[in-house]
């Protein structure tokens, strides 16, 4: 499955990756996927991360302030260690 892989480019986090799958249907001709990336900042409003691609390339790659909530999107869920 197409997507984005993520690679840690820090000191002590070059050993760290994060893939993003794309959506359902996707193929290698074209792909894309949007992922919620945080809480609501208004009633019925977040930001999320839109990406399109295709053939090994990404057409598009955009942070979408203005996200509608009641629109089905992914959630990558993270832990945080205390």
């Amino acid at each position: 499955m197409p997507g984005i892989l993520y690679t840690g480019i820090q000191p002590g986090y070059t050993d760290k990756t994060l893939f993003l799958p794309s959506s359902a249907g996707s193929t290698k001709e074209y792909f894309e996927a949007t992922y919620l990336t945080s809480t609501e900042e208004e009633t019925g409003w977040a930001t999320s991360l839109d990406f399109y691609g295709g053939e090994g390339s990404i057409y598009m790659y955009r942070f979408n302030k203005n996200h509608s909530t009641s629109t089905a999107t992914f959630v990558r869920p993270v832990l945080v260690e205390k």
